[in-house]
């Protein structure tokens, strides 16, 4: 199958957070930022950078997608609920992320393990690796009904995550 590799992200915050942290981590996440523009410039017909969007847009990409990566982090941060994992799931796209932090928990049974945790300098092996096997999965016509499954779980893993229910938790926190 042809496919194509949307990124929706900014520079602003990672290049901000580069120059707070540590000369090594700083230095990688450089490289990273460097990486990516390469890739880039590399494939211009199949790799396209939209920078940073309004998240009707990326609602609207999402529900065009069959999956959405959301890769490890270059500067360390862990998630610690990330809802465009949610969002994504909605829509029944599904989420391709590592085990880190909390997204292992938000991601539930509707999405894509990419990366277990453990030894850092294993990332990039791991990540391709599990991604080829991913990529292998969804391209074979045998488990189309795996697939359909795995989008119904992701939309079914976001369904209580709304805002109603949000606020309601929220407003039993408060006295009144």
């Amino acid at each position: 199958k042809d496919a194509t590799l949307h990124i929706f992200y900014g520079w602003e915050n990672h290049d901000k957070l580069a120059q707070l942290r540590r000369p090594d981590i700083a230095a990688h996440m450089r490289a990273f930022k460097s990486n990516v523009l390469e890739l880039l410039e590399k494939h211009k017909d199949s790799v396209f950078w939209h920078g940073r969007t309004d998240w009707r847009h990326l609602r609207q990409e999402w529900a065009k997608s069959s999956v959405f990566l959301y890769p490890p982090p270059s500067n360390g941060f862990l998630e610690t609920f990330c809802i465009s994992v949610i969002e994504a799931q909605s829509v029944g796209c599904i989420p391709v992320t590592h085990s880190e932090g909390a997204l292992e928990e938000i991601r539930g049974e509707g999405g894509w393990d990419l990366y277990h945790a453990g030894d850092p300098e294993d990332l990039n092996r791991w990540m391709i690796q599990d991604f080829r096997d991913f990529q292998r999965w969804l391209d074979d016509p045998k488990w189309e009904d795996s697939h359909d499954n795995l989008r119904k779980q992701a939309r079914e893993n976001a369904a209580p995550h709304t805002w109603e229910r949000v606020a309601k938790s929220f407003a039993e926190l408060v006295p009144e």
